[in-house]
């Protein structure tokens, strides 16, 4: 199964429907900052430990501390999501693909 959440209803750090539904993938589109993408990463840690569910956050900045020229923030499907740091999961290229699995 796959669940969409949009943006702060996924990185809310209160108690939302999204850290309680049992989905395998859940697909995230986000406008942020920094701080938004650490929620999502959190988040995302949250269900993958509860539920097994990998999550997919592509996230369009709206400031960011990073001098990188990024063009936005992806968090692909990893088993630790808070395991890359904020800077690393910055986005420079206009199109890439994602591997699924471990």
């Amino acid at each position: 199964m796959v669940g969409v959440a949009i943006c702060l209803d996924f990185c809310d750090v209160c108690e939302t429907p999204f850290s309680e539904l049992d989905v395998d993938v859940m697909l995230v589109p986000s406008m942020g900052n920094d701080r938004t993408m650490q929620g999502h990463q959190t988040t995302a840690a949250q269900v993958e430990v509860r539920f097994g569910t990998r999550s997919f956050v592509v996230q369009h900045p709206t400031h960011t501390a990073f001098k990188d020229e990024r063009l936005g923030t992806t968090l692909p499907l990893l088993k630790e999501p808070n395991s890359v740091s904020t800077c690393e999961l910055g986005q420079k290229t206009v199109w890439t693909a994602y591997k699924w699995g471990p």
